[in-house]
């Protein structure tokens, strides 16, 4: 820093002020002086570091070494300054009180997932039941009915969804979009479907369909319904 303050190495300041020395509190040769509500700095050579610290605190006065006395910056005339009892501005500036803060996470308790009975009136969006029965459906449905469904076969199931299910004897019936839960049962605890298949291991295009347990419905599998499929599955599963 060039100027009347280029060769200053002491400073008085308000020792309320010293706080401005934090960033500078491991810096080697910097030195205070305490004297009641002043604080007298002193560094070992023209830092401009050390100034441009200082500099914004009310009040601060500057001075620099000439032919063996203190002079103010700027001044002509030696001035009395204190030449002892300095000490290390580490030991009178300390930092803030530590707080400790855990890196380990909360305990979370487990919760079992389950079905509750519920009273709510659901509009039935899928349908579980044998190749056989959905073929026989199938053939004496009407194309538009049937043009509104997809479904897939596992074993001896086949799964069947869309807007409209059928009515087909003896299958199970199920509300909902990515999670099917049995009609006149809810979740328990009530999450919202992602969460659901997060915690199933769901893919993110899975479905979840409850049958007793969870069973993961892959909806690439998932195909339009036809008559002719109908009854490949019901072959196939014969």
């Amino acid at each position: 820093m060039r100027g009347v303050l280029h060769n200053a190495t002491l400073a008085r300041i308000s020792a309320t002020d010293l706080a401005r020395l934090g960033p500078l509190r491991g810096a080697p040769g910097l030195t205070v002086r305490l004297e009641g509500e002043t604080a007298w700095v002193r560094w070992s050579s023209a830092d401009a570091t050390v100034v441009s610290a200082l500099l914004p605190a009310p009040g601060a006065a500057f001075f620099e070494r000439r032919d063996g006395h203190w002079l103010p910056c700027g001044a002509r005339i030696p001035v009395d300054v204190p030449t002892d009892d300095f000490a290390p501005l580490a030991s009178l500036l300390f930092p803030q009180p530590v707080s400790v803060v855990s890196t380990e996470a909360p305990a979370v308790a487990a919760v079992r997932f389950h079905v509750a009975r519920s009273d709510r009136v659901r509009p039935c969006t899928a349908v579980v039941c044998t190749p056989a029965t959905l073929a026989a459906w199938a053939g004496m449905a009407p194309d538009a009915q049937i043009g509104r469904l997809v479904a897939c076969r596992s074993g001896n199931l086949a799964l069947v969804l869309g807007t409209e299910p059928p009515w087909i004897p003896g299958s199970e019936r199920y509300w909902g979009q990515r999670v099917l839960l049995p009609l006149g049962w809810r979740a328990e605890p009530e999450l919202p479907p992602d969460a659901l298949c997060e915690a199933a291991g769901c893919e993110p295009d899975d479905l979840l369909l409850w049958r007793n347990e969870p069973v993961i419905v892959p909806r690439r599998a998932l195909a339009p319904l036809t008559r002719a499929a109908a009854r490949l599955g019901a072959r196939d599963g014969a």
